[in-house]
């Protein structure tokens, strides 16, 4: 049987601004883990492996299991709007 389900988990990570490099680059080295760039344009949110360049809003150490994108919820709109 295969079923294709979403599953949501709550980590604790830090985000690293995007001129922190050095410093993420460190972790990475020390904890075994990947980075991730959090991503965003318009109101969506999304992580992916990796250092992207574009529409990046920092950096996150993750653990290397994790798949290569990784959904974040969207930001609010309308009235509801932060």
């Amino acid at each position: 049987m295969n079923i294709r389900l979403t599953v949501r988990a709550e980590i604790d990570a830090e985000l690293f601004d995007t001129n922190e490099y050095d410093r993420v680059q460190a972790i990475v080295k020390h904890s075994n883990g990947v980075v991730y760039t959090w991503k965003t344009t318009g109101h969506f949110n999304w992580l992916e492996r990796g250092y992207k360049l574009a529409d990046r809003l920092g950096f996150l150490v993750l653990p290397k299991q994790l798949p290569e994108t990784i959904d974040l919820d969207d930001d609010p709109i309308g009235n509801n709007q932060i």
